[in-house]
């Protein structure tokens, strides 16, 4: 018989190995900011990323990380790298309901940008 693929183990791994896969990959050092097209920035994660789309009424925040102290470090700190100002964030769309996608508290969003 031909086998073009191997599939996926029927069991899963052991939790505390899954675990540490994870807080490896949420380890990995961030990429450095920049700009992927015309108006759209990456200022995300090695683990998940966040995007940022400059339109004239301002910006749009595509996913908000995992907490604070991403959001301030990549989001707010990216956006400054990139010389954009991340008080002119104006909405945030959440791509799907993982918290590494909006577990970014509402304080941050309201003391720093008009999106709230």
């Amino acid at each position: 018989m031909l086998v073009l693929c191997k599939p996926a183990p029927v069991a899963r791994p052991p939790q505390d190995l899954v675990d540490k896969g994870i807080a490896a990959q949420i380890a990995r050092p961030a990429p450095a900011p920049g700009q992927a097209f015309e108006n759209l920035y990456f200022v995300g994660g090695a683990w998940a990323s966040a995007w940022a789309l400059k339109t004239s009424d301002g910006i749009i925040l595509i996913d908000a990380l995992n907490n604070a102290t991403e959001a301030e470090a990549l989001i707010d700190g990216g956006l400054r790298k990139l010389k954009l100002d991340p008080a002119q964030i104006r909405y945030v769309i959440v791509t799907h309901g993982h918290g590494d996608h909006y577990a970014a508290p509402p304080g941050w969003l309201k003391n720093t940008s008009r999106a709230w």
